[in-house]
């Protein structure tokens, strides 16, 4: 919908009041509590998202009580508005010349850089008064939303063209998620300035549609996160250990820290990060980027392997824009790269299949190692460091002394007085055997290190078989697992080490071979070789369980039987037969709320691979949720491998589901929340929504009611989430106080719908009223009383007591208590006698429009 802002003559005073409106803080009120909607916005096509914006705080009007939802926005106001919206921060360190510190849109300028949604021009200037385009703010808005797969076909719009080519897939992706369309013309109007109305819908709809967090996370076991948008800083903590992380589809605002995991344990698919720092102390952390991912900054502080793996490409798919390696830091690239700078002393970089674009070398005794298959493809070096390993340097701009090479660059250029770089001979190249991260690795694997030189003791002498135990880690499960025995060997010529584990090693597991720093050297050149470390998986031999029907399957007719098939032939725990009592014992189907085992006659195929369940005599029950478990370690394959425990659970029939909703109880309403306590006859998903004006039901589908809409489309307050037969609660938030709202409410289940459900009139709790202050003087001093505090002693003889309370929002004060007189402006007094010790105060404050709020504090006298 297009808003057309008509040209108008504003008076010296308005334009004075909206220029301080930009200066002030903006403060969130709810606009049925305060001095009403803005009087400008009645009847306009964004009346409803204004008022939520300004609810949300996002947003507000102008001190005269217009809000001109028709006025474009500056690139300051939006920024601002955005930060406002998901509570984002994060602030960077400095800012652009046109954005002086005495300026209100300051820090909210840092705070957009920070997040990386905002970038300014190639001048230094940033034009924060300038008024934001449609297409700039798609720009912005897609470094913000998680839209993978989300792209709309914009050949459809006749005005296309007008895009420009560094706006159009951010627009495409934009439009695509919903939050930018067409007008009432049909076009998209890229270059016309975004207004305030249309800011307004646009951050409503993203804040109800998406799953945005705003608090800082921290993570600290083994989890799968999807779909989230992180405004501020997101630890991976110590305690996650050697377990992995996956974030798929999500993005960063704030700081990404990663403080643990294992050497392949944080995985970013499409994935748009600020800034990742990677500051894991003990043990290397790999971070593997993927898909369309994108990483503006990444500190790498400790050792820390980085991956790019299957990048899109493009805009939305770079991957880590810019690498810091800091002092003393261990860094191991795999994949494209396109800036790596060196940032501190005694840095190491190694280069395993990788391609670095442009790597700076800003301090000294950097150590850069590249394998045959990596390339550097312009190198700035700016202090003493050493280039090693077969990788090609296709160019080199040499600005100190000092700097040598194993292979040398196809060009340099030497700053003046400069030397050229020196030729030293290369550290021995290592081989492991299986290769890093290897899968499918036989359980009777024999692992080897090859040198391409030969090697001796680092404090001199041959290499023994009990020296290579000593020295040679094979751990199981992570690189600080348990240990594996083992015996080991050295070739004749001292260059290839072969490790023999005692026994077959596990299935499914993943082990960890590694030396440390200063245990070999090479035995013509006396040179220390640096630590390595590899990685390989065993191959999984463990049986595989297939179920019929599938998890989660429904409409599963109610006199079919259910199947278990397993990969291999099966035999009991103690290698003999499978037999019918021992399948029923190991192998239930229960029904939900029953715990009866409806396994009772299994059918055991010949090939010992397939076991058949018959329904009961009267079928399974219609609509009814069923689960078959297997009991893990109970089958085993010829070989002797467990199957793991395993499950899968299935509807029966047609029967759709019948929804029952509660609601009324006080303890389920709240100021702005309502909790409505729900159950179904049929597992499903239940979705709820509340509106403010009762809907008769023949006008709301199923499927309105499901995406949080009301007939007019407008978005409503709405929770959705599992439910079964057993009673859950489900609480709608963001409501308004001191209103009535009726809730609304369906469940999906088994292929079909339930019946829809509505609530009686429920009206949400008006606010408290509050004290903004209370103390008290007396012959001992004087004080001010916190309004937590429950008793209050007085170190004093007897006497009077006067107290002064001050009520919040102008509330009206009120004191009770015996022997208490009060004065009604606030003020009361009661005297402490040598007889009467303590005296217990009632307060009570009172606004219109709110909850009574009473205080009770009891005032001792100390006699001591």
């Amino acid at each position: 919908m297009k808003s057309v802002l008509k040209s108008s003559s504003l008076s010296l005073l308005v334009i004075i009041m909206l220029t301080i409106s930009l200066i002030i803080p903006s403060f969130a009120f709810d606009v049925d509590e305060a001095h009403g909607a803005p009087s400008d916005i009645a009847g306009h096509w964004a009346y409803s998202y204004i008022v939520k914006g300004i609810n949300y705080g996002f947003i507000n009007g102008y001190p005269d009580g217009t809000f001109i939802p028709d006025r474009a926005v500056s690139r300051a106001e939006f920024a601002k508005m955005v930060n406002a919206a998901f509570k984002n921060n994060n602030m960077s360190a400095g800012s652009f010349k046109d954005v002086p510190y005495s300026e209100w849109y300051y820090n909210d300028v840092r705070k957009a850089v920070a997040a990386a949604y905002v970038a300014g021009y190639d001048d230094g200037t940033f034009l924060p008064n300038k008024s934001i385009s449609r297409q700039e703010a798609s720009v912005m808005l897609a470094r913000i939303v998680p839209a993978y797969n989300f792209s709309a076909n914009l050949n459809a719009y006749s005005d296309k063209a007008q895009i420009a080519d560094w706006a159009y897939g951010s627009f495409a992706k934009i439009a695509g998620k919903g939050y930018m369309g067409a007008y009432d013309d049909g076009k998209l109007h890229p270059m016309d300035s975004l207004t305030r109305a249309q800011t307004a819908k646009i951050i409503c709809d993203i804040l109800d549609k998406e799953d945005v967090v705003t608090s800082v996370v921290t993570i600290k076991k083994e989890d799968d996160l999807k779909d989230k948008i992180y405004t501020n800083n997101v630890t991976i903590a110590k305690d996650l250990g050697e377990d992995d992380v996956s974030f798929s589809n999500c993005v960063f605002l704030g700081t990404l820290h990663v403080q643990g995991g294992a050497d392949s344990s944080v995985l970013l698919k499409n994935v748009r990060a600020a800034e990742i720092n990677v500051n894991k102390a003990d043990s290397p952390v790999r971070v593997v980027l993927q898909g369309e991912s994108i990483v503006v900054k990444t500190t790498l502080a400790k050792a820390s392997i980085l991956e790019t793996k299957s990048l899109a490409g493009g805009t939305f798919g770079e991957g880590f824009l810019s690498v810091d390696v800091a002092k003393s830091a261990e860094a191991t690239f795999t994949g494209s790269f396109p800036k790596v700078n060196i940032t501190g002393t005694d840095a190491k970089v190694n280069l395993e299949s990788a391609t670095v674009s442009d790597l700076t070398v800003g301090y000294k005794n950097a150590s850069i190692t590249s394998d045959s298959k990596s390339t550097i493809k312009n190198a700035v070096v700016n202090a003493v460091s050493s280039f090693s390993g077969e990788g090609a340097i296709t160019k080199m701009e040499v600005n100190v002394t000092g700097v040598t090479y194993e292979t040398k660059p196809k060009s340099w250029t030497l700053a003046t007085g400069v030397k050229a770089p020196t030729y030293v001979e290369g550290q021995a190249s290592i081989t492991f055997s299986p290769v890093n991260n290897k899968t499918d690795v036989a359980g009777n694997v024999q692992p080897t290190i090859t040198f391409s030189n030969a090697i001796e003791q680092y404090g001199g002498g041959a290499i023994t078989a009990a020296y290579l135990k000593d020295n040679i880690d094979l751990r199981e499960g992570s690189a600080s697992g348990t240990s594996v025995p083992f015996t080991a060997t050295i070739d004749s010529a001292k260059k290839v080490i072969t490790i023999k584990p005692t026994s077959t090693l596990s299935s499914g597991e993943k082990y960890y071979l590694s030396f440390d720093t200063k245990v070999f050297r090479v035995t013509s050149t006396k040179e220390n070789i640096t630590a390595k470390s590899s990685a390989f998986t065993v191959i999984d031999t463990t049986p595989k369980v297939a179920f019929s029907p599938v998890n989660g399957k429904i409409n599963h007719p109610v006199a079919t039987s259910l199947t278990v098939t397993f990969s291999d032939a099966m035999l009991k725990s103690d290698g003999k037969a499978l037999d019918e009592a021992y399948v029923i014992a190991n192998i239930t189907v229960t029904k939900e709320g029953d715990s009866t085992n409806y396994n009772t006659a299994p059918v055991i195929a010949s090939s010992k691979k397939v076991i058949t369940i018959a329904p009961p005599a009267s079928g399974w029950v219609d609509g009814a949720t069923y689960t078959i478990s297997l009991v893990g370690s109970k089958f085993k394959n010829a070989s002797g491998t467990y199957a793991k425990a395993a499950s899968a659970s299935f509807t029966a029939g047609t029967a759709s589901p019948v929804l029952t909703m509660t609601w009324g109880d006080s303890s389920d309403i709240g100021e702005k929340t309502i909790t409505v306590n729900a159950s179904s006859t049929v597992n499903g998903k239940a979705y709820f929504i509340a509106t403010t004006g009762s809907i008769d039901l023949t006008d709301l589908t199923e499927v309105m009611i499901k995406n949080g809409k009301d007939p007019d489309g407008n978005t409503c307050p709405k929770i959705s989430g599992d439910i079964t037969g057993t009673v859950k609660s489900f609480t709608l938030s963001g409501l308004s106080n001191g209103t009535v709202y009726y809730v609304y409410g369906v469940v999906e289940g088994n292929g079909s719908y339930s019946n829809k459900t509505k609530s009686g009139a429920i009206t949400t709790l008006l606010p408290y009223a509050a004290l903004e202050s209370l103390s008290y003087d007396y012959t001992g001093g004087s004080s001010t009383v916190s309004l937590s505090a429950s008793t209050v002693t007085l170190t004093s003889d007897a006497g009077v007591v006067n107290l002064t309370a001050v009520g919040k929002d102008s509330a009206t004060v009120n004191f009770a208590g015996i022997g208490v007189t009060d004065y009604g402006d606030g003020t009361a007094e009661f005297t402490l006698s040598d007889t009467t010790t303590s005296v217990a105060v009632t307060i009570t404050a009172t606004l219109t429009d709110h909850r009574d709020k009473a205080y009770t504090v009891t005032f001792k006298r100390n006699t001591i």
